[in-house]
């Protein structure tokens, strides 16, 4: 099974809000997915063929097709190849231990992207987002200075996310990166930094293929990608910056 990219992660750190892809494009491709919008507008999260974004403040709002898509990485997932049951599992970097599980039984070897989808109820979750940027766009390190970081407990929900093998760090973020959405799909969501699971389910999909899907436009041209965003990626995409 192949997942679809388009854009880079380094990109985004460097600024590229450009539209890279439309959400119905996306959708050609997959069934589930994380990513952003144009303008880095919230959070993008594509579960069951439906596109969905996690707001400043963990509001959810579902998005129209012709709307544009900074990054993302979608996949055709529609059952996934190994399941197992959690219960009591008290922070994000554990539940990252315990989805490691599940990507080794599936996947047997740390080369090989792995889409990972946790249904179950939470004690509670930390989500964050940023506002709409407006041009000239900064680098997304900056830009997550302001971002806007807010906690719900007690709520039922889908974690979407997917582990990317060191080797491909410029691409994607190595290691596990989720993003939540309630229930409802109506209140609450965004790109997971925290989170503590009641009980719930895990499962993993093996991905052996990436396409990856480069912007067009001469913003992307003129980047200078001969430069180390390692410390500054795992700045903004691992931490609060509270």
């Amino acid at each position: 099974m192949n997942a679809y990219q388009f854009s880079t992660m380094n990109a985004l750190m460097l600024g590229h809000f450009e539209s890279a892809e439309k959400v119905k494009d996306a959708l050609e491709h997959g069934l589930v997915g994380i990513g952003t919008y144009e303008g880095l507008n919230g959070e993008a999260i594509i579960i069951d063929g439906c596109a969905y974004n996690g707001l400043p403040g963990g509001e959810i709002k579902q998005m129209d097709v012709e709307t544009g898509m900074a990054f993302g990485i979608v996949a055709p997932v529609q059952m996934m190849g190994t399941v197992f049951q959690q219960k009591s599992v008290l922070n994000l970097e554990s539940l990252k231990e315990r989805a490691d599980e599940v990507r080794k039984a599936e996947c047997k070897s740390d080369n090989f992207i792995c889409f990972a989808r946790i249904d179950g109820v939470f004690d509670s979750v930390t989500v964050r987002s940023c506002y709409q940027q407006n041009e000239p766009y900064a680098p997304m390190y900056e830009v997550a200075k302001s971002q806007v970081e807010t906690t719900k407990n007690d709520v039922e929900g889908t974690l979407i996310g997917f582990w990317f093998p060191k080797y491909m760090e410029s691409i994607n973020l190595p290691g596990w990166h989720f993003h939540f959405i309630s229930a409802d799909r109506k209140t609450f969501g965004g790109h997971c930094l925290e989170c503590s699971l009641k009980s719930g389910l895990i499962g993993g999909k093996k991905i052996t293929g990436l396409d990856l899907r480069l912007p067009e436009d001469s913003s992307f041209e003129k980047m200078d990608f001969n430069q180390d965003l390692r410390e500054k990626t795992a700045s903004v995409e691992g931490k609060s910056q509270k």
